[in-house]
Parts: structure tokens; C-alpha cells; sequence
């Protein structure tokens, strides 16, 4: 007879627990845990590159720089925000006795530099914060609905004029940016509206978008003028075309997650905006939504006439009550790829010396940096730079359940199955030894 009391039963299933524990236990936490790798200490340095040579102003000293380091380490952790200590190490940087940094003007002296200051990101919103308030979108890691799609990451550029030609009669267009202006005015403030009809009202760096209007030969242009403009990124999950060896460790494509520049479309049922108003007039929709993770306000004008492809044209304004500016919001020119598995970005490309704000120049004063440009002006437009993880300290090879790293899943998967045949197998000898 095998079980004659339930003392001895109740002890052989406390010692089965504790051998299933922590059979299950790399399951569970692998597959659940996205941010397991976040904990002071941890660093990770990315090699920044360009097509052409930067110039640097520090300290009232101009340098020509190549190449720069960005490293990244994590001083403190708390449940929805993290510290930082962010470095730009330039290396091997020339100096310049005076603009142009061209010829004779540049010592051929190398130096190398280090400029680091500390910051707070938001892990919800994935923003760099200022006194506790969003600043601009921190690049180098993407939060988990991030990473799924739900939301996309909105990366502040400067400078960025763009524009539409359409075939709209100048009294459908006037009637329909009045009413858009009214829904702004109700919030913005009617001083705001009236400057942002005026190309020069929001300083030398503003951006404008011109709606061509084709009533004859030549078309009537009425510009919208911003507080410079937001591109917004959508992260689209595996596979991507990237390979990425770090440290010796291969990452595929297979769990790297990348980046399209995309559009908010009030057809879509979006989790982090809040609908608050919608207005249709003539053949066009007016829509207000409140960012449920960014401190913004999302004005859409959907023009759904004068477009013979039958696709709508959007203008779309972010509004940010408390610095009371006003921004273009615009689909994400540049590329980001991320780890699918902890969020890290491993590779970004930029297009255009503005597009890289989020790495320079949104920390130059905190870092020192009075300016940044380029040797020569006719470089600019065809500017180019990558940004790619060369080094961290971070597990990457964790095997996560569902993904790359499989094998070693298995091998917990097979021993949970084995385990539990087994509690089955004595389970059923202990009825059977009951009965006897």
C-alpha cells in the first residue's frame, strides 16, 4: 500500500513544486520580462557615422569630426523611468582656426573629446524629460507597444518645409483651413492661429507646408507656418533585411524589428489617442484627439476632395500646451531597427544634417556643443549619416521563448513536459495505491 494518509501526500506534492518551479521558471520570466536586461551598469556604445565631416563648436574651439562614440549607461532604474549618463566621445577630431574648416584653417593635430551629461527618459512614453516634463523621444530604446506597433515614436526635427499641389478651387480651400483654424483657435488661442499664417512668425526656424491651389495656370499658394516639425515612426515587428554582429554574436533579422515613416489616420482605431472632436464640413473632416502618453494635443484636416487617386490629403498639427508651440507632424524620413526582444535599437539611419537632432543637437547645450554644421554649404542636401551598436554589456543571446534562441527553449520545454509526466505517473500510482 502506498499512500495511508494524507500527511505523506500532502509532502510529496510540495516536493514536486519545488522541482517544477524552476523548471518553468526561465519560461515565465523570458517570455514576459521585456526590460530584464535593465539595471544600473548597464552601458551600450554606438558608433556614429556621416558621408561627410561634421563641425563642432566647443567651447568657442570649432573641430572637424568624422566619427563620433555615443555611449549610454544606466544609473538608475525605477519602475517607469530610468537615468542615464549620455556621452559623445569625439574621436580624433582636428581643430579649426576659423570658418570655412577647409585648407589651411584646419590643424591636422588630432585631439579626442568626451562631453557627457545625465538624463531622465519616461519608459511609458519613451521620452527624454526636463524637469519632469517630455522633452523630445529618446532614439535608443522602443517600450514594448512600441515594439508591437501600438505606438509609434514621435522624433522632433527642425527645419523641414514641405508641402501639396492639389486641384482644389481657392473657395473650397478657404472654407475648410477657416473652419480647421476655429477648432484650433478654441485651444491655441487666436494670437497662435494668426501667427501660424505668417511664414515669418515662428522665427528663423520654423517650417511651412504650402497648399498649392490650381485655379489656372499658375497655383495660389496659402502656407501654414510651425514650430519646426515631428516625423512619426511606426515600428513594424520581424523579420526585417538587417544582420547585425555584436561582440560576436549574430542578431538576424528574425528578431529585429524596423521602422516605416507613416501617417495618423483617423480611420484607425488608435489605443493611445483620445477622440474629442470631430466636425465634417464640405467634403472634409476635422478631428482633435489627446495623446494619452505624450503631452500634445493632435489636430487632423482630412481633405478627402480635389485628389484623383481618391486618397485623402492630411495636414496634421501637434500642439504642446505648455510651451505653446505648434508643430507639423510628418511621416518619419530616417530608419530605426530594433531588438524585437529587449527594445534596444541596434541601427538608425538619417537623412539630412537635421534629421540627426535626436543625437546631437537636443543635448547640445547640456553636452556644451554651441553649434554643429557642415565644411561646406553644398553638402547639406545630399547629408547622410548611420548609427550602429558596436558594444554592450547586455545578454543578448537570453534565450526568449517564441524566438531566436530557440534551442535552449526546448530544452526547458522538454523538461517541463518530462516533469510533469512524471507528477501524472505518481499521481496515478497514488490512486491506484489508495484503492489497494
Amino acid at each position: 500500500m502506498w499512500i495511508d494518509n494524507g500527511v505523506q501526500l500532502r509532502s510529496l506534492l510540495m516536493l514536486l513544486l519545488l522541482i517544477i518551479t524552476p523548471v518553468f521558471n526561465p519560461l515565465i520570466t523570458y517570455g514576459s520580462d521585456f526590460y530584464y536586461w535593465l539595471e544600473p551598469g548597464v552601458y551600450f556604445t554606438y558608433l556614429y557615422r556621416f558621408n561627410y565631416p561634421i563641425v563642432l563648436q566647443i567651447n568657442k574651439t570649432f573641430y572637424v569630426v568624422d566619427e563620433l562614440l555615443v555611449n549610454i549607461t544606466v544609473i538608475d532604474v525605477s519602475e517607469e523611468r530610468i537615468s542615464v549618463n549620455y556621452s559623445l566621445i569625439v574621436v580624433n577630431a582636428r581643430m579649426c582656426k576659423d570658418i570655412p574648416c577647409i585648407g589651411g584653417n584646419i590643424i591636422e593635430e588630432s585631439t579626442n573629446k568626451t562631453l557627457s551629461t545625465s538624463l531622465d527618459v519616461d519608459l511609458i512614453s519613451m521620452g527624454v524629460l526636463h524637469n519632469g516634463t517630455w522633452m523630445n523621444e529618446w532614439i535608443y530604446m522602443a517600450s514594448l507597444r512600441q515594439i508591437r506597433g501600438d505606438l509609434p515614436k514621435f522624433i522632433y526635427c527642425p527645419r523641414i518645409g514641405l508641402g501639396f499641389v492639389t486641384t482644389l478651387s481657392s473657395i473650397d480651400i478657404n472654407k475648410t483651413l477657416e473652419e480647421f483654424f476655429n477648432v484650433l483657435r478654441e485651444d491655441v488661442g487666436s494670437e497662435l492661429v494668426e501667427c501660424m499664417q505668417k511664414p515669418e512668425c515662428m522665427g528663423e526656424s520654423s517650417s511651412s507646408i504650402g497648399a498649392g491651389i490650381i485655379t489656372g495656370e499658375k497655383p495660389i499658394v496659402v502656407h501654414l507656418s510651425f514650430h519646426d516639425a515631428f516625423r512619426v515612426c511606426f515600428i513594424h515587428p520581424p523579420p526585417s533585411d538587417l544582420r547585425l554582429v555584436i561582440k560576436g554574436f549574430t542578431i538576424s533579422g528574425d528578431r529585429i524589428a524596423s521602422s516605416t515613416g507613416g501617417i495618423i489616420e483617423p480611420s484607425k482605431n488608435y489605443s493611445f489617442l483620445e477622440l474629442e472632436k470631430a466636425r465634417t464640413i464640405a467634403r472634409s473632416n476635422i478631428y482633435v484627439y489627446k495623446l494619452k502618453t505624450h503631452p500634445f494635443k493632435l489636430y487632423v484636416l482630412e481633405m478627402s476632395f480635389g485628389n484623383e487617386s481618391g486618397v485623402p490629403y492630411y495636414v496634421q498639427v501637434l500642439y504642446d500646451p505648455i510651451t505653446r508651440r505648434v508643430y507639423e507632424l510628418r511621416p518619419c524620413a530616417n530608419s530605426f531597427y530594433y531588438d524585437h526582444y529587449t527594445g534596444i535599437l541596434l541601427y538608425a539611419e538619417f537623412y539630412g544634417l537635421d534629421s540627426s537632432y535626436p543625437i546631437i543637437n537636443a543635448y547640445s547645450e547640456k553636452l556644451g556643443i554651441s553649434s554643429i554644421g557642415l565644411e561646406r554649404v553644398t553638402q547639406y542636401e545630399n547629408y547622410k549619416s548611420n548609427l550602429t551598436l558596436i558594444d554592450t554589456n547586455i545578454a543578448l543571446n537570453r534565450p526568449i521563448l517564441g524566438g531566436e534562441g530557440m534551442g535552449f527553449n526546448l530544452i526547458y520545454l522538454a523538461s517541463a513536459v518530462l516533469v510533469i509526466l512524471a507528477f501524472l505517473i505518481i499521481l496515478k500510482l497514488i490512486n491506484k495505491g489508495k484503492r489497494v
